[in-house]
């Protein structure tokens, strides 16, 4: 799975430092989703929050983080039946 966010962008493409603050904790929670770090996840989430993010960003992480997830088990799954003998 990819490691991309994606935000809401500048017409002139620079970001001011809460905005920096702001997609700092929001990678840093995607990080924890994606090694199943859940416990550090509300924490994260608050610090997120604080730094601006709103909650339909929060929301859309989480959505793509899990679907990623998903999409990479059934990757997995397909490879295991494709490398299985059938009678």
């Amino acid at each position: 799975m990819e490691n991309n966010l994606t935000i809401k962008g500048r017409e002139n493409g620079q970001l001011n430092s809460n905005e920096v603050l702001k997609l700092t904790s929001l990678i840093y929670l995607k990080e924890a989703l994606l090694a199943q770090r859940y416990e550090d996840c509300a924490e994260l989430i608050r610090d997120a929050k604080g730094f601006g993010a709103e909650q339909v960003e929060i929301s859309a992480l989480l959505v793509e983080v899990f679907r990623g997830r998903k999409t990479d088990a059934d990757s997995e799954a397909k490879q295991i039946n494709e490398g299985r003998s059938r009678f």
